[in-house]
């Protein structure tokens, strides 16, 4: 027991020392802690059966008793109901016999046994002390659902990679950030970006495709060194005018989205290489994108109710101003 615990000491040790060293923190594919404990998760299986044995097969007199049970012991069921949603269960925040559903306990009775276990994973606290030694921190694809404020600690922090996580929302203090280069955010739940996203003067590329975004601050105009923006798969049904304040973006990825069109601020991007807006509800282009985008080398527009006289006018002028 004692060799196991050193050792496990030992480990933990000399994974600080090689974050510190390389600056590199790497936790994917689902090796983040989980929040909550077997015993915890037993629990709440255990008050779901409890429950509904009792609703199906015990008298008024038992039904009564057992709402006393859970009222003097205070279970709450918020953590697991969060966990419920990734299988479309959803769940009080407090255990009720009038509120719950018996077709969706007969559902969660009938879920696999495993996926009652670690629903949420807690951010490292551990990477959090270590301050301003971490410039790469990679948690893809584990079950994260809070960013904590603390983040800001990490003020060499170059590259953050929080891809296919359970995010629903970033931290106000993102923008303390000061030296973050490249954020990759896909495959989580963000309906909307701070204000404070502005802030992050020296971000180059931007990847927060494949979650559910409404629209984008108009502070991102203030990224002046951002070459990469990608928000495909998201909600959105316009650009904010202020994306034409981003100087160096090279690379505008926007398909399957809900935009109907383009802000003419989008013709001032003079070093953008390529667009692409497949599968929105874009109608027109502002007449002198092609004009105006000299660096323009493609330019993708499938899936979309745009003409194609519309288009073809547009080549045909800039066409004319190159042989004018």
């Amino acid at each position: 027991m004692g060799c196991c615990a050193s050792q496990n000491v030992d480990s933990k040790a000399s994974r600080i020392a090689r974050w510190r060293s390389t600056g590199i923190v790497a936790f994917r594919d689902a090796k983040l802690k989980a929040r909550q404990s077997h015993t915890h998760t037993h629990i709440y299986f255990i008050c779901i059966v409890s429950f509904l044995f009792v609703k199906k097969f015990a008298s008024e007199f038992h039904t009564l008793c057992f709402h006393f049970m859970i009222r003097s012991f205070s279970i709450s069921f918020c953590t697991v109901s969060k966990s419920f949603r990734s299988h479309q269960l959803f769940l009080p925040q407090k255990l009720s016999t009038d509120s719950l559903d018996i077709s969706s306990i007969n559902e969660v009775v009938h879920m696999p046994f495993h996926s009652l276990f670690f629903h949420q994973q807690a951010f490292p606290d551990e990477v959090l002390d270590l301050d301003k030694a971490v410039r790469t921190l990679d948690l893809t694809h584990n079950k994260l659902v809070d960013i904590p404020m603390e983040i800001s600690k990490l003020i060499n922090l170059q590259r953050l990679v929080l891809a296919d996580n359970l995010i629903e929302r970033l931290p106000m203090n993102l923008g303390k950030l000061q030296s973050l280069k490249a954020m990759t955010l896909d495959g989580n739940r963000i309906a909307s970006l701070p204000d404070e996203l502005g802030q992050l003067v020296r971000l180059e590329r931007l990847s927060i495709s494949d979650n559910i975004l409404t629209c984008l601050p108009e502070t991102i105009g203030s990224l002046r060194n951002l070459s990469l923006l990608n928000v495909s798969n998201n909600k959105l049904k316009t650009l904010p005018e202020s994306i034409g304040s981003c100087f160096s973006l090279e690379e505008l990825q926007a398909n399957d989205n809900l935009i109907e069109d383009l802000p003419a601020s989008v013709c001032n991007l003079i070093h953008l290489k390529s667009l692409s807006l497949n599968n929105n509800s874009v109608g027109q282009i502002p007449p002198n994108l092609l004009k105006d985008c000299k660096a323009l080398q493609s330019i993708s527009l499938h899936d979309n109710p745009i003409s194609m006289d519309q288009f073809q006018q547009a080549r045909h002028r800039f066409s004319s101003l190159l042989h004018g």
